[in-house]
């Protein structure tokens, strides 16, 4: 009866290791965010002939065209970040690049297996966005 009590316990308490370790897995991949991934060096860059203003509004106007969660500024740092939704996240850092020149990094955090936004997209969302604003058209919707 020891002998089997001994095993019950051993049991319970591997199973309990397991389950601590894989939520520990989970919650470091869930840690990898749009910021995270940025400061590592990823996201797609394209310096635009405009000025930091401009591409700023440029690409608050994208995120009303990608519903994928609301904008956190932080502009002081140069960038705003999405909300991690459950499948997306979108970062987007406007920086000063020379006169008349402004780098943008685009990051997406996104769920391949599901459809929505990809850096490539939204980079080129941005680069309609600011066309459409020196045309003096409105950037509320996606034309």
């Amino acid at each position: 009866m020891l002998l089997a009590w001994c095993m019950k316990t051993r049991t319970i308490a591997f199973v309990g290791s397991l389950v601590t370790a894989l939520s520990g897995a989970a919650c470091a991949s869930a840690a990898l965010d749009a910021k995270s991934a940025h400061d590592s060096g990823e996201g797609t860059v394209r310096v635009f002939e405009a000025s930091t203003q401009e591409m700023w509004a440029a690409s608050h106007a994208v995120m009303k065209w990608n519903p994928v969660g609301a904008v956190q500024n932080h502009e002081s740092e140069n960038y705003f970040v999405t909300d991690p939704s459950e499948e997306d996240q979108i970062g987007i850092w406007v920086e000063p690049a020379g006169p008349g020149k402004t780098r943008v990094t685009v990051v997406v955090m996104d769920d391949p297996r599901l459809p929505g936004p990809n850096e490539q997209g939204v980079m080129k969302d941005i680069s309609t966005a600011l066309t459409l604003a020196r045309n003096g058209q409105s950037t509320e919707k996606r034309p």
